[in-house]
């Protein structure tokens, strides 16, 4: 059985113990980390399998976006085309997260990339593009990996993909009211005129749901609708979307691919950066204590909340 002795070490960063900029550099690292700890554990775990074997297993979310609080289970998706090894895969894969139930999340999603629909739908009816866009390889065929991650853009310009983009915009609306109404009335989430968030470990989870989603869905939104209007390199797809969303966005500023300047990018990421440093504060505080509420500067959780609420409000980052 393989051991995560490196990624232990680093579940002792805590955000209560650091500021947030040194915080969100060493979760980061602690990420990166991790993911290679996984890869070599399920090197070892799947050593049968080949890059003609079809068959991928990515992770995705904050895992995939190097994001991820030292808190959460890892994520896994397994990829599969017509494998001839898909049964024995999916079985040792049960087992493996049985055995490291400390490490990743109880249910796999399996995702056959012949047969099924479409790629950008979880459970089959709700749609999460980001699922694919921040899906990173694990272990497996390299080819199949990114195969998940182009079917976005064969079903974004494809006959339904002005539909798809339609209910991506929709989606993406949700969060941004969340920040929208936080400035005349009190949230479940937090409260912006006192400098309180909350944090239940269920529904309630801190800035979550309005400052984090409302970048990624956004920034999910408008990466498919270039891809739909062909702005972004499909060859370079890949390149382009991976890392975290402070990456991201310094990558398609420096490809001179979006209409922001380099203060608005810098206010952004700074804003985004800080918020997940509050959301990952809020669920330890909830885990120490069963109560996730934690008080901020009030002042400058006002100034994130508006930097992101505007950057929501844009009506397309690509020029």
């Amino acid at each position: 059985m393989g051991t995560f002795d490196n990624y232990m070490m680093y579940k002792q960063l805590r955000p209560s113990e650091q500021r947030s900029r040194s915080y969100v550099d060493g979760i980061k690292q602690h990420n990166s980390l991790l993911r290679k700890n996984v890869s070599d554990y399920l090197d070892k775990e799947f050593a049968y399998l080949s890059e003609d074997d079809n068959l991928s297993i990515v992770t995705t979310g904050s895992d995939g976006r190097c994001e991820k609080s030292l808190l959460s289970p890892v994520e896994l998706i397994l990829l599969n085309s017509g494998s001839k090894n898909l049964e024995r895969a999916s079985s040792d894969l049960e087992r493996v997260i049985y055995e490291r139930s400390d490490i990743f999340e109880p249910c796999v999603e399996i995702k056959d990339l012949d047969n099924q629909k479409s790629s950008i739908f979880y459970n089959t009816n709700q749609l999460f593009p980001t699922r694919a866009l921040d899906s990173v390889k694990l272990i497996g065929s390299d080819e199949l990996a990114l195969r998940y991650k182009l079917k976005v853009v064969e079903e974004f310009t494809g006959e339904d993909g002005k539909n798809y983009l339609n209910k991506v915009k929709n989606r993406k609306r949700d969060p941004r009211k969340i920040l929208e109404s936080s400035f005349s009335k009190h949230g479940l989430n937090f409260d912006l005129d006192n400098g309180e968030l909350f944090y239940d470990g269920h529904c309630i989870k801190s800035t979550k749901y309005g400052h984090l989603r409302t970048v990624q869905y956004k920034m999910a939104a408008d990466v498919c609708s270039a891809i739909r209007s062909k702005v972004i390199d499909i060859d370079n797809l890949d390149s382009n979307i991976t890392g975290n969303i402070s990456d991201r966005l310094y990558n398609l500023y420096y490809q001179d691919l979006i209409d922001m300047s380099a203060t608005e990018v810098s206010d952004v990421t700074d804003a985004y950066l800080t918020s997940v440093y509050w959301y990952h504060l809020s669920e330890e505080m909830y885990i120490k204590n069963n109560e996730g509420s934690i008080n901020v500067d009030i002042g400058e959780f006002k100034e994130v909340t508006s930097i992101l609420r505007d950057f929501g409000r844009r009506k397309n980052i690509f020029k």
